[in-house]
């Protein structure tokens, strides 16, 4: 049995398929899992370590971009229309799952025309642009929130909650006790994010009098690393700085507090260590989708939200 995943832009909808096509793995021994992606190296990097076969599409966002980049767009859709046909008529695969992004659009739509059977997956509590489009051809919709089947045709909807790899499940049996430390986390999301970088630079030498009882992990992003190891090497201050980390189960375990953007598949993977939680959602999400996942969270008593534009070095 074939089945393949279209996934890539970030992690938020990388990881999910991810877990997915293990769980496939395990219950069908004998199926093969594809998956489709951008040209990419970080894509086809973290697929390949996990031992599927990645596929690369064009494909660009419309949402946000100036004229110019629109029209680019358009023509890696074209082609990444194209390349779809192609890759579908050589696999013939059983199914085809869609992870959202913009990289779903264009493959989820030449399956459906060509009667392959469809589901995507929506990871936010508010959907992206690509899914309530796909929402109207694909034979099934899973859904990470409830309130998020009031955007979708209900029959076709089913509340499955956001796939978190196993690993991270395990985080909240192997939390160790009377550690002489407590850990911190600060987390951008798999891109890492700017903003919470130059925030943290602000207040870093009132940190620093404050957390002698506290180390540091923090994914900066590839961009800031350099700039991160300098702010801490300066302050004094016990931190660990990754670009990017693979093993996140591994900085979970000794996470004691987490601060982070609000992607679906960071505020999944918090709900499944049992961590709490402060929220900075990127103000650019769709629809402020981000927030609306924070939100959830701080209702249910699990977290604290702060918007990036309250973002200083007092806050």
């Amino acid at each position: 049995m074939k089945i393949v995943i279209v996934a890539g832009g970030t992690g938020g909808h990388l990881f999910p398929g991810l877990t997915v096509a293990r769980k496939l793995k395990e219950k069908e021994k004998d199926s093969e899992v594809f998956f489709v992606g951008r040209k990419n190296e970080w894509e086809r990097d973290i697929v390949v370590r996990e031992g599927f076969e990645f596929i690369s599409i064009a494909a660009g966002g419309w949402l946000g971009k100036s004229l110019v980049r629109k029209l680019c767009s358009t023509g890696k859709a074209i082609t990444g229309f194209l390349q779809s046909f192609f890759i579908l008529k050589r696999l013939r695969p059983r199914v085809v799952m869609g992870m959202g992004g913009y990289i779903s659009g264009p493959f989820v739509l030449v399956a459906w025309l060509f009667r392959f059977p469809t589901i995507i997956h929506e990871q936010n509590s508010v959907p992206g642009f690509t899914n309530r489009i796909l929402s109207r051809f694909a034979d099934e919709i899973a859904v990470s929130f409830p309130g998020s089947s009031r955007f979708f045709p209900p029959k076709k909807v089913r509340v499955t909650g956001n796939p978190v790899r196993e690993e991270i499940w395990k985080i909240r049996s192997l939390k160790q006790e009377g550690k002489s430390k407590r850990t911190l986390l600060i987390m951008g999301g798999s891109q890492g994010a700017h903003k919470l970088n130059l925030a943290l630079i602000e207040v870093i030498d009132f940190l620093k009098d404050k957390m002698n009882s506290w180390q540091i992990i923090h994914l900066s992003g590839r961009e800031d690393y350099e700039l991160m190891v300098r702010t801490y090497k300066r302050a004094g201050m016990k931190a660990t700085v990754y670009p990017f980390l693979h093993r996140m189960e591994e900085a979970y375990q000794e996470a004691d507090l987490v601060i982070a953007r609000a992607g679906a598949t960071s505020v999944a993977e918090i709900i499944a260590c049992g961590l709490p939680a402060i929220f900075i959602p990127y103000p650019l999400a769709t629809e402020h989708h981000q927030e609306e996942n924070a939100r959830w969270m701080e209702k249910a008593g699990a977290a604290i939200t702060i918007r990036e534009k309250e973002l200083s070095g007092k806050k």
